[in-house]
């Protein structure tokens, strides 16, 4: 059977010292640390932002009891921002985005008893690499600022499972598709709050479709089920997810057929001294706090912590995610990596009834066609949900789903809000995802009436 291991407690850290190898870097000089952990503890106002654009180096000893027939994976939920990683001096591989999560296989280099995993995480803004290349209004950090894990598998697993579902409101039908490096049967259950109310097996040659009357996921009452799926009674796979119908349409956004007003939030996952170093319970406490506030939030401007959407779903709060990037757009190297990064965002997000919208334009960018163009249809081949792509000026390319749009047109004395028909030229729907802030600010010393006026 397939197990995950959370490998969080006693890494060794430091900062690293130009010119010396990761290998070469003693241990007795490194300082013990847990994750998620922010590669500088900073403080409250006053610092320098350049201070954490720096290399760390991670070492983590692991006890291992290698099995004959087993597959071995380490996988990170997040390290800013270009993470190298090595086990037992081999190199494994490089991942360069620091808001999605990354696996390698490590089955070769494992070692039965005591291994050596080492993280460079390099947290420089010269990286090219989303949001990198020019202005960026929101602090990046550094580290290994989310949770690590070591998975085993058996020689045959399943790799990967897409849900789509099918007239949830009249003869529902939830359909799987299972993808796996071997294996013939698949035995499904599935478990409302552990007790089991649906079982099936299925050959992997067949369609595999689940009939069943699941109560469907809302905002009053969001219905999570957990999947588990078996193959060939060796590996397991669980998911947790919901079911709903969503569309956006010219007079708002339905939610199971059911109008819905969208009110909410922007959520930024940055904390005063750590940074993005914030562990899965004060995750959920944002999304209790904006659960008080509204019905929606989005996650500007990058893919968040799942202890975040997870909650959003137990919740019930609508959420847009964003790929990450700020009005910046580099060359093609830089393209490439945002490509990558709207495609692990939707894989990693796709089990979540919560999301609604996948951002796949980089916030408040500029039109570009060719760019624009590969990720609404790299978003559309990977899941059913609909795109969008916050932009700050009027009669933008018309490429995503839903028009989302920053009006700063208030300033205190006017009208609220532009006029559809002043942004947009056709009547697709539209979303307006930030209202005002900035352009109206007060200071500690401004009048009581100013202040007012700003709250209201």
């Amino acid at each position: 059977m397939r197990t995950i291991q959370g490998i969080n407690f006693d890494w060794l850290f430091v900062k690293k010292t130009a010119g010396v190898s990761i290998k070469d870097h003693k241990e007795s000089s490194m300082e013990i640390v847990n994750l998620p952990h922010t590669n500088l503890e900073l403080p409250f106002n006053n610092f320098d932002e350049e201070s954490f654009q720096f290399t760390s180096i991670y070492k983590k000893h692991l006890s291992i009891k290698k099995k004959q027939g087993h597959r071995y994976f380490i996988q990170f939920d997040g390290v800013a921002h270009k993470a190298t990683i090595y086990l037992n001096d081999q190199w494994i591989g490089i991942h360069e985005n620091g808001y999605t999560g990354f696996q390698f296989e490590v089955t070769k280099a494992i070692l039965d008893g005591d291994n050596l995993l080492m993280v460079e995480a390099e947290a420089s803004h010269d990286l090219n690499q989303p949001p990198f290349g020019k202005t960026i209004d929101f602090l990046t950090y550094g580290g290994i600022y989310r949770e690590v894990f070591l998975i085993e598998t058996p020689e045959v697993y399943i790799q990967d499972v897409t849900i789509q579902t099918k007239d949830l409101l009249t003869s529902p039908k939830v359909m799987l598709d299972v993808q796996s490096n071997g294996g013939k049967q698949l035995y499904v259950e599935a478990f409302d709050q552990g007790n089991l109310i649906y079982q099936n097996e299925f050959s992997l040659q067949d369609c595999i479709q689940i009939e069943y009357p699941f109560e469907l996921w809302d905002l009053d009452h969001p219905k999570l089920y957990q999947l588990k799926l078996t193959l060939d009674k060796e590996d397991t796979f669980w998911i947790e997810t919901g079911f709903r119908e969503i569309s956006f349409r010219k007079d708002g956004f339905y939610l199971n057929d059911k109008l819905v007003k969208i009110r909410g939030l922007n959520r930024h996952q940055i904390y005063p001294y750590v940074g993005y170093a914030m562990p899965k319970n004060v995750q959920i406490d944002d999304a209790k706090i904006l659960k008080t506030m509204g019905n929606a939030v989005r996650t500007s401007h990058y893919p968040q912590s799942k202890h975040f959407i997870q909650a959003c779903d137990s919740l019930g709060l609508l959420v847009f995610t964003e790929a990450p990037g700020w009005q910046h757009i580099g060359d093609e190297v830089w393209q490439t990596h945002y490509l990558r990064s709207v495609e692990e965002m939707i894989q990693q997000n796709k089990y979540h009834p919560s999301i609604v919208l996948w951002g796949v334009r980089v916030n408040e960018s500029g039109d570009n066609t060719a760019l624009y163009q590969k990720t609404n249809l790299l978003g559309r081949s990977l899941d059913s949900r609909p795109t969008g792509g916050v932009r700050c000026f009027s009669f933008s390319e018309e490429l995503e789903d839903v028009y989302t749009y920053n009006d700063f047109f208030h300033n205190g004395r006017n009208h609220y809000l532009k006029d559809i028909d002043e942004v947009i030229a056709s009547d697709i729907p539209y979303l307006i995802t930030e209202f005002n802030g900035h352009m109206f600010p007060t200071k500690s010393f401004d009048t009581p009436e100013r202040l007012t006026e700003h709250a209201l």
